[in-house]
């Protein structure tokens, strides 16, 4: 039997990364070998060299149709896949995957994802048709779990929680760490709102491929030091250098959870408010927020211990819970009896 996943990757995107490295090792743990497990991603050769994974060509359908068989499992995440914010087509590309994979009789496992935003009726059809077709639908928060049909759908904190790494000790706080994206939010005014806070800030991409301009720009404006990470281990370990960070990727919350730094969300998309929620960290739903950052750093900043010691005990409980909720998935897929 061999696992198949979907999802973006090979495209240097740290975040989406971090969630195969994530799932890798969880399958690794559960009993299947690397040769079991196959990627469909964008740089199939990047994929074999940094999580030494066999991998296909994300777009070579042909290929996935010969390979794929009855009974192995396409996994389908983690991520937030079935969106159409990003690009009107994203939910059937991956749909594809899935279709491909019905038809030669192999079970479908949608895991750790988000759906939605969804603004195409024809896209919400075909999240619901996906959903009603899946052997288990493990989602990563609520939004629009109502279309799962009962008994299927189960949830989970990120995967990416499941990820242990001991970080550098012995350094000392300083300053705000900001992780942009490329969005239609005014990053300028962004940035110029936590400068007045008066604290030592450093911007930092996680897709530096596509953002380096911006980064870049940015950093030549305003005389702030500016970083691209593609490694979620190297952003863990830098990330614990500092007090606060704002965050507008969701996995640069999750490192800076798991760095115990205390965090401000920038919640350009449901997935960032339901993980504030989550870990009780303070977020701005627009850029009329802006104006409240320092007010959030100063809150902050007061009861920093308390908000660092919090964030590290909420990580273990997730960290846990995610590998719990794994191991049952596979065992009601494969149809081993739990005791």
């Amino acid at each position: 039997m061999k696992v198949f996943i979907s999802g973006y990757y090979g495209f240097g995107n740290l975040g989406d990364e971090m969630l195969l490295d994530a799932l890798k090792n969880l399958l690794l743990e559960t009993g299947f070998r690397r040769d079991d497990i196959v990627v469909l991603s964008a740089s199939p050769e990047n994929t074999l060299r940094e999580h030494m994974l066999p991998a296909i060509k994300r777009g070579n359908f042909i290929s996935l149709l010969l390979n794929i068989k009855k009974g192995d499992i396409l996994i389908s995440g983690p991520g937030g896949l079935f969106q159409d914010v990003t690009g009107p087509w994203s939910p059937l590309f991956y749909a594809s995957h899935i279709f491909l994979a019905l038809i030669k009789g192999a079970k479908i496992f949608l895991y750790g994802q988000s759906f939605g935003p969804i603004k195409r009726k024809f896209n919400l059809k075909l999240l619901k048709f996906l959903s009603s077709m899946a052997s288990l639908v493990v989602l990563r928060d609520k939004s629009m779990s109502d279309i799962v049909p009962e008994g299927k759908l189960f949830f989970t904190p990120d995967p990416a929680f499941a990820l242990c790494y001991d970080q550098e000790r012995g350094k000392e706080r300083n300053g705000i760490c900001l992780v942009f994206r490329r969005w239609s939010w005014d990053l300028d005014a962004l940035v110029s709102s936590l400068i007045k806070t008066g604290l030592p800030l450093t911007l930092v991409s996680f897709q530096p491929s596509l953002e380096r301009e911006e980064g870049l720009d940015l950093s030549r404006k305003y005389e702030l030091p500016f970083y691209g990470f593609e490694d979620w281990k190297e952003a863990l370990n830098f990330f614990s250098q500092f007090k606060i960070l704002v965050g507008m990727r969701l996995h640069s919350l999750i490192i800076s959870a798991m760095a115990f730094t205390p965090f401000i969300g920038i919640s350009y998309d449901p997935k960032i408010k339901n993980l504030c929620d989550l870990l009780e960290m303070p977020y701005i739903e627009d850029e009329k927020g802006f104006s409240l950052l320092d007010r959030y750093v100063d809150a902050l900043m007061v009861k920093w211990d308390r908000e660092k010691e919090k964030l590290k005990k909420k990580v273990e409980l997730l960290r846990s819970e995610v590998k719990a909720i794994f191991v049952e998935s596979m065992d009601i897929l494969m149809g081993r009896e739990r005791c």
